[in-house]
């Protein structure tokens, strides 16, 4: 797991030198599954304006949004931005 730890907070370190100061993030270790649950429950906690998420890559037969993002936006606790500028791998 260390070369997805690395790539988060590449990640994160991108985003704020973007965003400036009003960027905040960190990452964390969850479940399979759990990401979007998470996602939702800490921008609760935060009280976050907005959640910026990566559009996944598309996989025959799945979801255009993917499992995560899907649940990020059914219980959208702020502004949900989709970024279609890069793919993730």
């Amino acid at each position: 797991m260390p070369e997805q730890e690395a790539k988060a907070s590449s990640l994160i370190d991108s985003a704020r030198v973007r965003g400036g100061r009003r960027v905040t993030g960190h990452w964390e270790k969850v479940r399979p599954g759990q990401a979007g649950r998470r996602i939702v429950e800490e921008a609760r906690d935060i009280r976050a304006r907005a959640i910026v998420m990566p559009l996944p890559p598309r996989r025959t037969g799945a979801s255009l949004f993917g499992r995560t993002l899907e649940t990020v936006l059914s219980e959208r606790p702020a502004r949900v931005i989709i970024d279609s500028s890069r793919s993730v791998e």
